[in-house]
């Protein structure tokens, strides 16, 4: 009997709860109509100071902006009272504290005025909420995949990849109501004539994250209602879910939503509106405005509330998981309990240049957008938490993007420069993990490893000249190459690679071109995008990511001067003048690049002490 109920307990902690053949009640029974809403009517707030502990505070209705922020909208403008709100005001990380009139739920406080001298605050009506928040359609991936690739966000320069703020502009835009004169206006909102209505900023917590990389990116989280606040915390640890009780997540408490966990940390601190049985509603205005997402839900406690003369905020530490936030809309979030969310692992291993080893776990949202932003400042972060950012420094990244059903994308690079190789390094893993989750295929990442080598010390050099021991050849013999390459010391490096001529060589003049990944490519004429862009498969583009050609390393190719084309990523050398013109008339629709040459045989020469820029070319002749 004993272990009976020991089953029956573990099994009732194991599911959302709710109040069983408990009367359904209806939305006029549970929520305050906002036509009904008018100037003096008063009601209570919900929401957590310190600890996990809910207290109320009073509200008295000042008006209700119709229209705002979108069609079919309104905002209703209060007045908060009580002594802790007289310190404070309205605080960063109040988003969802719950309002009532007459014991029913008039929304989520969610706006402010900046720079307000007293505690006023907008309030989005629950029932635009539970409108803009629907559970089933809530996944980010459910629906049919695009066969189409899309428009991806690839980072393609080293600016670019740590310019956070094109990244969110692209994203959402900076949201502000301004408060304009109306025939219909009430009195008691005319002193507010001329004031903007903003989102109230969300406390960002964030631990683990290098300095260098927190001053690249906050401003820009600033400028869209986030408000960062570094190395306070313990961060967001790696655990699973935690069983549902009756008293999880209920409303005016504290929720995270966490965009990256374990020794890395990004989490996002609100308060929860209304708990209708496993479904969590929040923040009462976006976070992202992403739509459907799949990011961990938290409880999170208060260590207190700071005042500041700028902006008060809520000081909070993320505890245990207990769900999944599945959309991030305009007019709030929607969470569900007892689901766990499926992110990204990735760990990161770094050999540090003056001994020892560092390794890092952490996990992460899977987004098409933030995916590659956190994948790019995790790597970053590691890399300059350790080592120095600015001097000379040379990174080999080695590594696996591991993904269900596919071969891994395999990264292997070098990168040396005197300030930017943590830019570099991180920039290697970001952009084919962006390409990866924007290509409009089913694409499940199961994790990305890492290890990192440092090396306090440039080691670059420059193409030199090559030579070939002899310049008349017959079909399959062997002749040999030396490479010539000089260090910034001055050094002379000399390398010797053997090629064996096909048997099938045409006779006559061949040229044997040698240089490093970017420059064979430029020789080539076809930038690296057109590649990846024109695949027709998760497959094709996981073989295109692995046959790129890498910049840390030496290429030789034997070509001859006959045309060729690439058609659908594949290379079909020495074609007829006839089929030519075939696949390059108009009729032919693209996966369509003209080559002037045949490649015969090329050679990825393995990487060397030095990175070696540059490209030469000398001529061979294939006789009888």
């Amino acid at each position: 009997m004993r272990q009976a109920a020991s089953l029956v307990l573990a099994v009732s902690l194991s599911i959302p709860w709710s109040v069983p053949n408990a009367p359904a009640q209806s939305a006029a029974e549970r929520f305050f109509p906002l036509e009904h809403v008018r100037p003096g009517l008063r009601g209570i707030g919900k929401t957590v100071f310190e600890g996990e502990a809910v207290e109320e505070f009073g509200v008295e209705i000042l008006g209700v902006l119709p229209g705002r922020p979108g069609p079919k909208q309104s905002i209703i403008i209060a007045r908060l009272v009580g002594p802790r709100l007289e310190r404070t005001r309205v605080f960063a990380g109040m988003s969802g504290s719950p309002v009532y009139i007459e014991g029913r739920l008039l929304g989520a406080i969610a706006y402010t005025f900046p720079f307000a001298t007293e505690p006023i605050a907008g309030i989005t009506p629950i029932q635009d909420m539970m409108d803009a928040l629907d559970v089933e359609s809530s996944s980010p991936t459910s629906g049919p995949q695009r066969s189409a690739r899309t428009t991806r966000f690839t980072l393609e320069s080293a600016t670019e990849a740590l310019s956070w703020g094109r990244a969110f502009r692209g994203l959402l835009s900076a949201e502000e109501i301004a408060v304009e004169p109306e025939a219909l206006m009430r009195p008691s909102l005319r002193p507010l004539l001329g004031q903007r209505l903003v989102p109230i900023a969300t406390p960002l917590s964030i631990s683990g994250i290098s300095p260098e990389a927190l001053e690249r990116f906050t401003p820009e989280l600033q400028r869209f209602g986030f408000f960062p606040i570094a190395g306070i915390s313990a961060g967001a640890a790696i655990t699973p879910l935690a069983p549902i009780t009756p008293e999880t997540l209920a409303p005016g408490k504290s929720v995270s939503v966490q965009l990256m966990r374990g020794d890395l940390s990004i989490e996002a601190i609100g308060t929860v509106t209304l708990r209708e049985g496993s479904r969590i509603y929040a923040f009462g205005h976006r976070l992202f405005n992403l739509g459907g997402v799949d990011m961990p839900l938290s409880e999170a406690s208060t260590i207190a509330i700071i005042p500041s003369v700028m902006s008060s905020f809520k000081l909070g530490v993320t505890e245990r998981l207990v769900g999944t936030l599945r959309q991030d809309r305009s007019a709030g979030v929607l969470g569900v309990l007892g689901e766990a969310p499926r992110l990204i692992p990735l760990t990161l291993e770094l050999k540090k240049s003056r001994g020892g080893t560092h390794t890092y776990r952490v996990e992460m949202i899977n987004n098409g957008v933030l995916t590659p932003l956190l994948v790019n400042l995790a790597v970053f972060s590691a890399i300059t938490g350790s080592e120095r950012s600015f001097g000379d420094v040379t990174l080999r990244v080695r590594g696996a993007i591991k993904i269900r059903g596919h071969e891994d994308v395999l990264l292997d690079g070098r990168f040396s420069a005197t300030n930017e190789a943590p830019v570099q390094a991180a920039l290697s893993v970001a952009l084919p993990v962006s390409y990866l989750l924007n290509s409009g295929f089913d694409v499940t990442l199961e994790g990305i490893q890492l290890e990192i080598e440092a090396l306090e010390q440039r080691r670059m050099g420059t193409l030199d000249r090559v030579w070939v021991n002899r310049t008349d050849v017959r079909r399959g013999e062997t002749i040999e190459l030396q490479v010539y390459a000089r260090t910034e010391d001055g050094r002379e490096v000399v390398e010797r690679v053997p090629i064996e001529i096909p048997a099938d060589a045409p006779l006559g003049r061949l040229s044997i071109v040698v240089g490093d990944g970017n420059a064979v490519q430029a020789y080539d004429g076809r930038q690296v995008t057109a590649s990846l862009n024109a695949v027709q498969s998760l497959a094709q583009l996981i073989r295109a990511l692995n046959r790129l050609r890498k910049s840390d390393r030496l290429y030789v190719k034997l070509i001859h001067s006959s045309p060729g084309a690439i058609v659908k990523n594949e290379e079909l050398p020495a074609l007829p003048p006839s089929v030519l013109a075939t696949i390059g008339s108009e009729r032919t629709a693209g996966g369509y690049h003209p080559l002037p040459y045949t490649t015969l045989k090329e050679i990825e020469l393995p990487p060397g002490e030095f990175l070696i820029t540059g490209h030469r070319q000398v001529s061979i002749t294939v006789v009888r």
